[in-house]
């Protein structure tokens, strides 16, 4: 779990620097400027004009599913956040992040999940 999250904040922080000089979040990993490699773990990510998700989904049903998201504010702030599951993914483990854009940017956790970061 360690690394999903490490590599979560990784995606986040490189998102949040691709969106300072694009005019929008990357949607893919592979745009970003991040190393990322596990083998316990593939990750994808997705954004939009404010807003951006990412996963870290398990390649075992042992282990937590991971997932991310960060959002820019008008103010130009950026939020983020890791949300892990609360179930291994064996047990129907899942994990969503749901980033919010606006004046009071915001990243909220699904109810089968937790923030860790």
């Amino acid at each position: 779990g360690s690394v999903a999250k490490s590599n979560l904040g990784t995606i986040n922080r490189s998102q949040q620097a691709f969106r300072l000089e694009n005019n929008s979040f990357a949607t893919a990993v592979s745009s970003l400027d991040a190393k990322i490699s596990s083998k316990f773990y593939t990750y994808a990510a997705s954004g939009g004009a404010n807003t951006a998700t990412s996963t870290a989904t398990t390649t075992t049903t042992d282990l937590k599913v991971y997932a991310a998201g960060v959002s820019q504010g008008t103010n130009d702030q950026f939020v983020q956040a890791i949300c892990e599951s609360n179930e291994v993914q064996g047990n129907g483990g899942a994990a969503a992040a749901t980033p919010t854009a606006g004046a009071a940017p915001a990243v909220a956790c699904a109810a089968t999940s937790r923030t860790v970061e």
